[in-house]
């Protein structure tokens, strides 16, 4: 869809779902957002400018941040939901990691709003386990066993020899692995990244391990064909899919990618 600049209103044809995103914003609260963004700076977007985008993105499977920030310049129905504002990738990465909480609800609300609306049938329902790789790099993760092993070896260190600069990298270093086992013995985690609190190393099926999530989704088979939705603060990708081949989904689900959701999530 080609854009033309200053009327996305008039571009994007009515029946669109681009529309049934569009209202179905308002279904949920975005009081809090707007509270702590900004008319000035880098928080200057409306939250729902930033959200809507994100949404038809997930429903249409443009996952990336780049993407969408390519298609708000080239494509009308992207642009309507930014409110013609041309967003960068950082911005929605920021936006996405910033407001867990308030994606976690939505999910909860899309649930809800799901069973209100007769979209759940518990019959016909299945349940499978998905890893889901986390933003956040290999040199992030903290590891029990390691970070155990160099607490004993920089406590036993003999640092008067060391110099002011040396003896400091010491104490930082020694500091980071004794958080790193605090943290590991609270939580009764073998290990975690220290950027992305909810992961942890994971193996995938390419062979490697990186930092990850394991998710829980439930998918209704009958109705939407296939269908999940991977909530998570920090993802490299907002990943959904959606196989719905029956009638068309009611706008509330519309703005969650076709009713795409996560039940439980374990580190």
């Amino acid at each position: 869809m080609s854009l033309v600049h200053g009327t996305p209103v008039d571009a994007v044809p009515p029946d669109q779902v681009t529309w049934k995103v569009n209202s179905s914003i308002e279904l949920f609260d975005l009081t809090e957002l707007r509270s702590k963004s900004s008319p000035l700076g880098r928080r200057g977007f409306d939250p729902a400018h930033l959200l809507g985008p994100l949404l038809l993105g997930s429903i249409t499977r443009v996952h990336s941040a780049p993407e969408i920030e390519r298609r708000l310049q080239t494509d009308s129905a992207f642009r309507l939901l930014s409110g013609g504002h041309e967003i960068s990738a950082e911005a929605f990465r920021t936006f996405w990691r910033t407001y867990l909480l308030f994606f976690n609800r939505c999910v909860t609300r899309t649930i809800e709003l799901a069973v209100e609306h007769s979209y759940v049938d518990l019959e016909q329902t299945a349940l499978d386990s998905v890893r889901l790789e986390a933003d956040a790099a290999g040199a992030s993760i903290r590891t029990m066993e390691r970070s155990e092993k160099m607490v004993k070896q920089l406590t036993a260190k003999d640092t008067s020899d060391l110099s002011p600069e040396q003896r400091e990298q010491h104490d930082a270093r020694l500091k980071k692995h004794t958080l790193a086992v605090k943290h590991c013995r609270n939580t009764d985690m073998t290990n975690f990244s220290a950027t992305d609190p909810l992961a942890a190393l994971k193996k995938f099926p390419h062979g490697g391990s990186r930092p990850g999530h394991r998710l829980t989704t439930v998918v209704q088979a009958r109705r939407f064909g296939s269908a999940s939705r991977l909530a998570c603060r920090q993802s490299r990708r907002i990943t959904a899919s959606c196989g719905r081949r029956s009638r068309p989904c009611a706008p509330e689900c519309a703005a969650q990618g076709s009713q795409m959701t996560s039940l439980s999530k374990s580190p």
